[in-house]
């Protein structure tokens, strides 16, 4: 793994390196990297920007667009709707095709009872604490604690994972962490794994793959992504442990370089 600040910017060459290549299959983190947060994880707010872009990428010869976010899929329909795209959902627990067809994980459904009695004891942990933010995205619940204090936050989320541990834990669910973030999810998925299915299910033949995040549960992806021999690309300047090759300063950044490359792509691939 490589820190952050050692990484090299994604400029001039990799954009070459990338409109050069015969096809490309592009990874698409939302929040954080093609948008901005939003105020809270349940606000969905559509960018028109945002969804110009993926239409344009989407409608470029050689190029397929999959979004794979931690989001739930019933809000990332609404804020990428474009057809031809590959949505993942809750970190590919919920899959819509490129031709529309939604997979869910019916094979989960025993855990929503322990999800459930776990949901119940956070939101009587959370009851009246300023800051703190539960989200149920029905396969996995999460506390934000981005708007708390830094002691708070460390104290809600120990106790959030004892409660969880206390209700019950099955076997199919585990801990997810991250900066004022706790979550409990299926084990059973990653966005690693999302990329490795997406990729095999809905093949585009020579693509070079090119994944886009921003934070730790993007890592899954990065891996995934180096093991295909394609390019890994983080957002934001933190520096921190990571799996990606290359960085970009924000979401506006990401925007302009997707642009870039969309502009560089018609040019080398003219039809």
């Amino acid at each position: 793994m490589h820190r952050q600040a050692e990484l090299p910017a994604a400029g001039a060459e990799l954009l070459e390196r990338a409109a050069a290549a015969g096809a490309l299959y592009l990874f698409l983190d939302y929040d954080g990297t093609l948008a901005e947060f939003s105020p809270t994880p349940d606000t969905v707010i559509p960018d028109p920007g945002v969804i110009r872009l993926v239409e344009t990428l989407a409608g470029l010869p050689g190029v397929r667009v999959a979004v794979i976010t931690g989001r739930r899929l019933e809000h990332i329909l609404k804020l990428v709707p474009v057809q031809g795209v590959a949505l993942a959902g809750t970190y590919g627990l919920e899959i819509r095709s490129p031709e529309g067809v939604i997979s869910e994980p019916a094979h989960l459904e025993p855990v929503l009872g322990s999800l459930q009695s776990i949901k119940n004891a956070w939101l009587r942990l959370l009851a009246g604490k300023p800051g703190f933010y539960l989200e149920d995205k029905t396969w996995t619940l999460a506390i934000h604690a981005r708007d708390a204090g830094g002691e708070d936050a460390r104290r809600v989320i120990h106790r959030a994972r004892a409660l969880a541990l206390e209700v019950g834990l099955p076997k199919e669910l585990h801990f997810l962490g991250g900066d004022r973030f706790f979550e409990v999810s299926p084990t059973s998925t990653d966005k690693g794994a999302a990329v490795a299915r997406i990729y095999s299910e809905f093949p585009l033949a020579g693509a070079l793959p090119i994944y886009f995040g921003d934070d730790d549960k993007d890592e899954a992806g990065f891996a995934e992504v180096n093991q295909l021999g394609g390019i890994s690309i983080v957002v934001r300047p933190r520096t921190r442990q990571t799996h990606a090759g290359y960085a970009l300063g924000s979401p506006a950044a990401v925007r302009s370089w997707l642009d870039r490359l969309a502009r560089a792509w018609r040019l080398n691939h003219p039809g």
